[in-house]
């Protein structure tokens, strides 16, 4: 599992630790997330991986499941790493 990926998981089972999540689920169609545990989720993610969203991704149909989410993360790390780097992707625990 990516760092990513882990971390999400970690984050949504610490919120609703009953709900089984798959990756590939919509957490809002399954309920694991309401409008303010959105923001929660965006600060969170910002916080943890140190990049900032664009609007663009909050219209990425991945972001609406944490494999997809954790995709988007990854991609966004490897843009940011400079050429001839391999991207890493680290993440804080999720609070």
């Amino acid at each position: 599992m990516s760092a990513p990926l882990t971390w999400l998981h970690d984050w949504f089972h610490a919120r609703q630790p009953a709900l089984v999540l798959q990756p590939e689920d919509n957490y809002f169609e399954a309920g694991a997330i309401d409008s303010l545990g959105v923001i929660e989720l965006i600060e969170d993610v910002e916080q943890a991986f140190a990049l900032r969203f664009s609007a663009e991704d909050f219209q990425d149909r991945r972001f609406s499941s944490i494999a997809g989410l954790a995709s988007l993360l990854e991609e966004k790390a490897a843009r940011a790493a400079s050429p001839g780097e391999a991207p890493q992707v680290a993440a804080k625990a999720p609070a």
